[in-house]
């Protein structure tokens, strides 16, 4: 009889502990992994710093939630304990680049499971659009647009037509991706002139575009 309740007591411990330890693990996480690579000199990012924001259900607002680094081969590797989330977003700085940010739904998500989604930035270089009447005429208007060069940034040159009037000498900055091209077509209305420029802009650095017209 004694051993009997001794083995029932033991039994009953470990169901104890086992109880224990499973209320001592972690939630599940979902896991995000890929690399981050500069597209302008076709490298991976290592040492780079990558900030982890979430975006709670029912909120407008990201807040921080873990800071990682990508390793010497510029993977990085995130886990985020299952929540009431919406999103999650992933950004970064690099000084000569454009941001790094990209963001990822809970609904394309399965706790355990690694999702791998890759980034490439881009070098930043210059480009000045520099345009001169010197035919001393008043009523010139020259049109312009942008027919290569980036797209879609904040710091980015308009992509519809531009209007230049009257005895002009201005010198216009666009950003663009470094070792690129940056090119526009224009015309000076109301004439038969209708022709190109473009340039290359090397990575870090600022080219020049001349129309004198």
């Amino acid at each position: 009889m004694k051993k009997i309740i001794l083995l029932t007591t033991l039994i009953s411990l470990i169901l104890s502990m086992g109880t224990f330890v499973s209320c001592k693990k972690k939630k599940g996480v979902y896991i995000l992994e890929g690399t981050i690579k500069d597209g302008t000199f076709v490298q991976n990012i290592a040492n780079q710093t990558l900030q982890v924001k979430v975006l709670k259900a029912g909120s407008a607002r990201y807040v921080s939630y873990s800071t990682v680094t990508t390793d010497s081969d510029g993977k990085y590797h995130v886990e985020i304990e299952r929540d009431l989330l919406d999103k999650i977003r992933i950004e970064g700085t690099k000084n000569l680049y454009f941001p790094i940010s990209f963001t990822v739904s809970i609904s394309d998500l399965t706790v355990g499971n690694v999702y791998t989604i890759d980034f490439t930035t881009t070098a930043k270089s210059w480009v000045n659009l520099i345009f001169h009447n010197v035919n001393g005429d008043s009523s010139t208007e020259l049109k312009y647009i942008k027919t290569a060069g980036k797209q879609g940034c904040t710091e980015c040159c308009p992509i519809n037509y531009q209007s230049l009037y009257g005895l002009v000498n201005d010198t216009i900055t666009c950003i663009n991706d470094g070792n690129g091209y940056y090119g526009y077509n224009y015309e000076i209305v109301g004439t038969s002139v209708l022709d190109t420029r473009s340039a290359q802009t090397p990575a870090f650095d600022t080219a020049e575009i001349i129309l004198n017209y």
